[in-house]
């Protein structure tokens, strides 16, 4: 109800709104997938605890990203967030990393508070992809002018450099006290007509890829009039414009007419720079090439007969001398290995191969060698080596009885 209300404030409509609750049979995979085939969604929001059948997930989403933007919050990332989510759903909270890069891999846009959920889909709603990340700031005041800039450099944005014909026609209407570069400061006494002829100009740089329009009210600001010749010009224009009426009572109306023309209008600098920030990675990420999985031949015969040999013996896990075999077949580079079963087999290696050696336990029960004291590093002479393997052996034997030695 909390998002249907804020839709409501925002001039955003829903196409289909669903509450899984606690999935007794659907699962969110199906209803990205649903609407991913409704014509009548532009842009997929999602709020997450946990993703059921990952692999499902991440194929679907990979899919409908090209498609339309997906934009997804996920819940449960803290120990006190995953807590709470397992009281809540009884979800397992995942990886906050493997989430991190499952998104990534799929193409989802990652809001990580309420604020971006709602300000990235008023943006993706409403503007076009911008072609790249040069982005141009228009303001009536210096302050929030270098505020935004600020704001820029934590972004994959740029402040763009403008065109010497845009200067040169910036020049013709703008006041000589005026900031000609970028940000755009048109002055505090800027009306309506100042604001269109400097946006109309702008927009038409080839340049500028992004156009951020702020507005800060002073006692002779027409901000209902500016406003709706900003929606004018924004509505035409075949680049995202997102608009900052800064303050809330007296900009309001205009705020409203702005989004209900279909221009995002933001109350922060910040908020809107971080919706067109989104916007361009997720430009980038549909520029990508096309995902290419190549293949390493092998010997997989070699390979079979490794796993036949331990199939054989009943067991589930490689011995490390079995995994390089697998390895080896595939053409990866290891380090020469042999298995001794006395001291006098892993001296004759030692001497073939060279010193110095390392030595590890071979046992399918013992997994994580150096925790029992199965591995022994920098061996330089025979004696060394005989004594490692009679030390490692009775080491093995007494903290683990039940392992099953193979040299």
């Amino acid at each position: 109800m909390a998002i249907l209300d804020w839709a409501l404030g925002e001039n955003v409509g829903f196409s289909r709104f669903v509450s899984l609750g606690n999935e007794a049979d659907i699962t969110e995979t199906e209803i990205l997938e649903s609407f991913g085939r409704d014509d009548q969604t532009k842009v997929i929001i999602g709020y997450l605890e946990s993703v059921e059948r990952g692999r499902d997930f991440m194929e679907t989403a990979y899919r409908i990203s090209h498609i339309k933007p997906v934009i997804i919050i996920k819940a449960g990332v803290t120990a006190a967030g995953a807590k709470a989510a397992s009281s809540h759903t009884g979800a397992m909270a995942g990886s906050e990393n493997a989430y991190e890069a499952a998104f990534k891999q799929a193409g989802i846009i990652r809001a990580y508070t309420m604020a971006e959920l709602f300000n990235f889909s008023l943006a993706f709603s409403t503007q076009p992809l911008p072609a790249g990340p040069n982005l141009c700031i228009i303001t009536n005041s210096g302050g929030p002018g270098i505020i935004a800039a600020d704001a820029i450099e934590k972004t994959q944005l740029h402040l763009a450099t403008l065109s010497n014909e845009t200067i040169a026609e910036l020049r013709t209407f703008l006041p000589a006290i005026a900031s000609l570069y970028n940000p755009v400061d048109i002055i505090g006494d800027a009306d309506a007509e100042r604001y269109r002829r400097t946006l109309a100009t702008i927009v038409e740089d080839t340049n500028i890829h992004n156009v951020l329009v702020m507005l800060a009210p002073a006692a002779i600001t027409h901000i209902d009039e500016t406003a709706a010749t900003l929606a004018l010009i924004a509505k035409q224009a075949p680049k995202p414009v997102v608009t900052c009426l800064m303050g809330r009572k007296r900009v309001e109306a205009g705020r409203k007419l702005l989004l209900d023309a279909g221009v995002p209008s933001y109350n922060y600098p910040e908020s809107a720079i971080n919706s067109l920030n989104a916007m361009y990675r997720h430009r980038q990420w549909l520029d990508r090439p096309e995902r290419v999985y190549p293949t390493l031949p092998g010997d997989k015969s070699a390979v079979q007969r490794v796993f036949d040999e331990v199939t054989v013996t009943g067991r589930n896990d490689l011995i490390e001398a079995e995994a390089r075999g697998v390895l080896q077949a595939y053409g990866f580079r290891v380090p020469e290995v042999v298995l001794a079963k006395t001291s006098d087999e892993a001296v004759a290696a030692a001497e073939r191969i060279g010193y110095p050696v390392v030595m590890k336990i071979v046992s399918p029960q013992v997994l994580h060698k150096s925790d029992l004291g199965g591995v022994a590093l920098g061996l330089a002479d025979k004696s060394q080596v005989a004594d490692a393997f009679f030390n490692m052996t009775t080491r093995i034997r007494n903290v683990s009885p039940q392992a099953i030695i193979l040299g």
